[in-house]
């Protein structure tokens, strides 16, 4: 599979659109692809560039995951986005990036798009959502389970990632530290004790608060680690550490699928063992819109997942289907005021 770097150069007189053909691309190098020669641009993606105004502006989508229209549509969508797709080893000028971005963490690749994927495309903050993958480096295949070639693996996870960032128009850093299956071996993913602190790989702590510095986070976003995945865990701690240093409104998510197998009963234990100040919000979403965006998520997603994901939705608010945040913090007051 190759992904096309579309790097759009603007200057007084003209515009263009150079693409130029990467294979197994470095994830250091997944948002600075190599200028090439110029190639044949389809007329209407030249068209969508001519209609837009932004210097050095780059875009990495993956072809076989969303299709033309799409690259048209993020293209037309620079200007509101200000956004770009980054990982941990780049740098990020906090100076040129308005304080008010709204942080969710994510520990894998598909875990905020399955739980808030409809709030995410709702735009329901007026800050700019930036999602921050935190475990990249994967092995593991819904059809398939945990595969020897985490290498393979771990690039179409991030593909997918970035074609869901591109398609909602957010910002996404994606690290490349190993998940559990492949820290702790595929036996121990899941924690029967979720009340505890547990061990955070050395270096996520360190890269993420410098990511945070440079995001300069307006408020954060983290799952509620409903399941005892591991990882989710690390997710919440981290969350909640940096939340409260730097004092941040924090909103958890109900991890999906995992929420969906408890009970009310189960749900509000839960909640309890994690924080008993918090109280739900639910906020209404388009759901077949996400339903769709979740397709990108091949890898990972099945028909099973979405009826999951669809028959949860519609549980949470009558008739509207929804997806429920918990904070301490009134959700309407920060969408009215971020």
């Amino acid at each position: 599979m190759y992904a096309l770097g579309f790097t759009l150069t603007t200057d007084p007189s003209n515009t263009t659109v150079s693409l130029t053909s990467l294979s197994q691309t470095p994830s250091a190098e997944i948002s600075r692809p190599t200028i090439g020669p110029g190639l044949n641009v389809p007329h209407e993606l030249q068209a969508a560039a001519n209609a837009t105004s932004s210097s050095a502006e780059q875009y990495l989508v993956c072809l076989k995951d969303i299709g033309v229209s799409e690259v048209i549509d993020a293209l037309r969508a620079q200007k509101a986005m200000m956004s770009s797709v980054t990982n941990d080893s780049e740098s990020t000028n906090s100076a040129s990036r308005p304080r008010g971005q709204a942080i969710v963490i994510s520990p894998h690749a598909d875990d905020a798009a399955y739980s808030i994927g409809g709030l995410i495309q709702k735009s329901t903050f007026k800050s700019q959502i930036h999602i921050v993958t935190l475990f990249g480096r994967s092995n593991f295949l819904r059809k398939s389970g945990f595969e020897r070639d985490w290498r393979s693996v771990t690039n179409l996870r991030q593909r997918e990632d970035i074609a869901f960032a591109t398609r909602v128009g957010v910002g996404l850093t994606y690290f490349d530290f190993p998940e559990a299956g492949l820290r702790v071996g595929p036996g121990r993913v899941f924690l029967a004790n979720t009340d505890g602190a547990v061990a955070i790989p050395g270096k996520l702590t360190t890269r993420v608060r410098a990511l945070f510095d440079r995001l300069r986070p307006r408020c954060l976003f983290a799952p509620l680690a409903i399941g005892g995945h591991f990882d989710h865990l690390i997710a919440r701690q981290l969350a909640a550490t940096e939340a409260r240093k730097r004092k941040l409104p924090l909103f958890y998510y109900e991890d999906l699928p995992y929420v969906a197998y408890l009970s009310a009963r189960e749900l509000t234990a839960h909640i309890r063992s994690v924080d008993q100040r918090v109280r739900p919000a639910s906020v209404p979403i388009d759901l077949k819109a996400k339903l769709n965006n979740l397709t990108l998520y091949r890898s990972q997603i099945t028909g099973e997942e979405l009826q999951i994901v669809s028959g949860y939705a519609g549980r949470l608010n009558g008739d509207q289907p929804a997806e429920r945040l918990w904070s301490a913090v009134a959700l309407d007051h920060v969408c009215s005021n971020w």
